[in-house]
């Protein structure tokens, strides 16, 4: 009996016996998975734009120039990749004050707040 005979049969018996199977809400679930993969990008944005300012205090504005220190850096992206400049865009735009009020119904009255 290979592998997909036995889970169907598994299935099988747990449907007899009454079990609901899958998620009961998958739009809710969806929609809490949506939230929490939106935090997490947030929250590695926040921790990252540290050292793009930092970066960017040092007088270098180019978004290339700027992914290239951090890579120099051995910074890694949110997934372990190298950093570009799209990159680099995309975390300034994620922390952006018009982007986490959209996003979380944050609303930020200066520039500092967006600092961790």
């Amino acid at each position: 009996m290979c592998i997909s005979e036995r889970t169907k049969a598994g299935l099988a018996v747990a449907r007899s016996r009454g079990v609901v199977l899958g998620n009961p809400h998958p739009a809710k679930a969806l929609s809490k998975a949506r939230r929490a993969i939106q935090r997490r990008k947030l929250e590695f944005a926040e921790s990252a734009l540290k050292n793009i300012r930092e970066i960017q205090g040092t007088g270098i504005v180019s978004l290339n120039r700027i992914a290239d220190c951090l890579n120099r850096r051995g910074e890694p992206t949110r997934r372990g990749g190298k950093w570009t400049a799209t990159a680099v865009k995309r975390v300034l735009a994620a922390v952006s004050p018009s982007r986490m009020s959209r996003t979380f119904g944050m609303e930020l009255s200066s520039p500092d707040q967006m600092s961790p």
